[in-house]
């Protein structure tokens, strides 16, 4: 069922393309705007889908408990070490793949302690 975009898009000056919220949308080759709501899936979530959505929801969970002290070291040190990628990303990347290493090298970059990032 086509639908018209939602306002927001348009008044955005957005060209939006695949799912964005509850819609799919794409350009038909005519170059007019398709949009429609995305249907459910078809097949249940599979089991290392659900891990990884665990993996995500327990690091989501354990930065938002980290003392504000520890979350404003790792928001500085990202853009003090000169990496393109937010505090957030920088923790999700080292929850992801914890190598003391790369961390010793953008906390000597940044100009503080690994200690701060604990």
């Amino acid at each position: 069922m086509r639908q018209r975009p939602p306002a927001l898009y348009q008044l955005l000056g957005l060209n939006p393309s695949g799912d964005i919220g509850p819609y799919t949308i794409y350009r038909s080759k005519r170059g007019k705007t398709v949009i429609f709501l995305r249907p459910p899936p078809k097949t249940p979530p599979s089991a290392w889908q659900i891990q990884q959505r665990a993996r995500w929801t327990v690091i989501a969970h354990a930065w938002r408990y980290l003392p504000a002290t520890v979350r404003e070291a790792w928001l500085r040190a990202a853009p003090a070490a000169g990496l393109r990628v937010g505090g957030y990303n920088l923790y999700v990347w080292y929850q992801c793949t914890p190598d003391p290493a790369a961390l010793a090298t953008i906390c000597r970059l940044a100009g503080i302690s690994p200690g701060d990032l604990t």
